[in-house]
């Protein structure tokens, strides 16, 4: 009854606040934050860690992105550390330590598909933001760098292949 009473507050309380006005927005995430106190599991913490992220401005989400990824550490949740290290590397593309910082991380992290896909994922940002950043000749010089590569040596794995392909796309896009 307890548990359910609780759900009937907070809904009560979601559907008073405008989630699109930003002060609501920053209320419900305070209040997010506030329940933190009283996770009594790691799964509890990181559940409202995601919805506080969701609701908080681009500035702010950046510091729950890293109270995520220890607060997953610590429980060992090898899906929300790989999930919050892309959420963070999302949220500081243009920032090339960050990106360093958080590859090294996921490198580090136990060998499997979840790793794979996020190590992708990181590369195929960093991709992005140096191609926005380049000159046109410097972009021309790395696209028939990558299509010969590609052309001479086929990628080894499929994650490979999707950053190979990935990136052909962007240096043509820009």
């Amino acid at each position: 009854i307890t548990l359910f009473l609780l759900f009937i507050t907070v809904s009560l309380t979601v559907l008073a606040l405008d989630i699109d006005n930003p002060v609501d927005r920053y209320k419900l995430r305070n209040q997010k934050l506030a329940e933190l106190a009283d996770a009594k599991t790691a799964d509890d913490s990181i559940r409202l860690l995601y919805d506080a992220f969701d609701l908080a401005s681009r500035r702010a989400n950046a510091k729950i992105g890293w109270q995520l990824l220890e607060t997953a550490r610590r429980a060992n949740n090898n899906y929300v550390v790989n999930d919050a290290l892309r959420l963070i590397a999302n949220r500081y593309l243009e920032n090339d330590s960050i990106q360093h910082v958080v590859m090294q991380m996921a490198v580090q992290l136990p060998d499997n598909e979840l790793k794979r896909e996020t190590i992708t994922f990181i590369k195929m940002l960093s991709t992005w933001s140096n191609a926005r950043k380049m000159s046109e000749k410097d972009r021309q010089i790395t696209l028939q760098q990558m299509l010969s590569a590609f052309s001479n040596n086929q990628p080894r794995n499929l994650y490979d292949e999707i950053y190979l392909l990935h990136s052909v796309c962007v240096y043509l896009s820009q």
